[in-house]
């Protein structure tokens, strides 16, 4: 089984994580410092990102940390930080990692009116990605997607009316929904980004130790969802996966010569048949031209 032990050394390499000032995404970040990486740390928070690069720097001796600010509940941050990341000299991005992701059971909408889970889970890194995409196709980028063990692929193309509908709203459904959406992205851009030398793949870390499940918002009671709600904030602190443990199957995704592009993977590294039995190239199709659909109607195609 891969171990952090495995990475190899970095050097030389540009590595980009979303979501990376907490959980996962800070584990990941200092895990490829030690290796040599330049990490690039991107959040929303100025304060924060600069406590998470010191303490990254303190702990592996590396330098080659920074961050960027981007608020992936607005898409107008996102093709700001995209603009003056493609505007550096020699810029190059080597390993892609769309981690960043939320549970949340109560209903919010993104600064542009989107569903907030399928906005900030799905919509901005596709925005990302659509915004990055010369640079990924230059730099043959491995992209990485971080998606969950709770999908709903049946839910992925409700049109924006329905996943905005407050009256329907399903806080776990709407999680499932935004989770089932990033596996089906990962295999579209596997399908279309084969020829230029990319590799992406999808993980799923399992049931781990972060804070994120444990903020979930829903009240704690004897239905469904108050019980999920009791296991991810009383029992996932204590029978959760340690973060280092976590974080393996993203790494092992991001720099094993035995990852298959287009593959999704299961938190003990092995193929996860759930996620890459569900997607079609026509349901890849239909997501792919949904959100461009989407992006249009919100005036965020690139001009």
């Amino acid at each position: 089984m891969f171990q952090l032990n495995d990475i190899p050394d970095l050097k030389g390499k540009t590595v980009m994580v979303t979501g990376a000032t907490a959980g996962l995404g800070k584990a990941s970040c200092t895990e490829f410092a030690r290796k040599g990486a330049h990490v690039i740390v991107l959040g929303r928070n100025a304060e924060k990102c600069a406590q998470v690069i010191e303490e990254i720097k303190q702990k592996t001796g590396s330098e080659l940390v920074e961050f960027y600010l981007q608020d992936l509940d607005d898409l107008e941050s996102v093709r700001a930080f995209c603009k003056s990341f493609l505007a550096r000299a020699n810029t190059r991005l080597d390993i892609l990692m769309l981690n960043a992701g939320f549970t949340r059971g109560s209903y919010a909408l993104t600064k542009q009116g989107i569903e907030s889970s399928f906005g900030v889970n799905y919509v901005a890194h596709f925005y990302m990605v659509y915004l990055l995409e010369s640079l990924i196709l230059a730099c043959k980028t491995r992209i990485v997607s971080v998606s969950a063990g709770m999908i709903n692929p049946e839910r992925v193309n409700d049109t924006l009316e329905e996943m905005n509908n407050k009256a329907t709203f399903d806080g776990l459904v709407a999680y499932g929904r935004s989770k089932a959406a990033n596996i089906i992205f990962a295999k579209a851009m596997a399908r279309k980004y084969a020829d230029a030398g990319v590799i992406s793949s999808v993980i799923e870390p399992g049931a781990v130790a972060t804070d994120g499940p444990a903020n979930l918002d829903i009240k704690v009671d004897l239905s469904f969802h108050g019980v999920v709600a009791f296991w991810c904030r009383y029992a996932l602190p204590y029978f959760g996966a340690s973060i280092s443990d976590g974080i393996r199957p993203q790494m092992f995704a991001a720099v094993s010569p035995h990852v298959v592009n287009g593959v999704a993977y299961s938190h003990n590294c092995k193929k996860w048949n759930k996620a890459n039995n569900f997607s079609t190239i026509e349901l890849e199709e239909q997501l792919w031209t949904h959100t461009l659909e989407l992006l249009a109607e919100k005036h965020m195609l690139k001009q």
